[in-house]
């Protein structure tokens, strides 16, 4: 699921796209790589929307994930 993104590297509209897919799917991978590219992208806009997508879930990893990154 991961692949589309990390090919996509250079084009920012389509990372963007492909975060907005991630989401809308159910998958616990789908959280996880919008965790991943909120925690670790070097691209600061796509680790913002990220998160912003990340704040749309009802997953609970995601409330203790968002808290991790407050207290650090």
């Amino acid at each position: 699921m991961s692949v589309i993104y990390d090919q996509a590297r250079n084009d920012p509209d389509v990372q963007r796209q492909v975060l907005y897919v991630y989401s809308t799917r159910k998958e616990s991978a789908a959280v996880d790589k919008l965790m991943a590219v909120a925690k670790n992208d070097p691209d600061i806009e796509m680790r913002k929307q990220a998160l912003y997508w990340l704040g749309q879930k009802n997953d609970p990893r995601v409330k203790q994930f968002i808290l991790d990154l407050i207290v650090r």
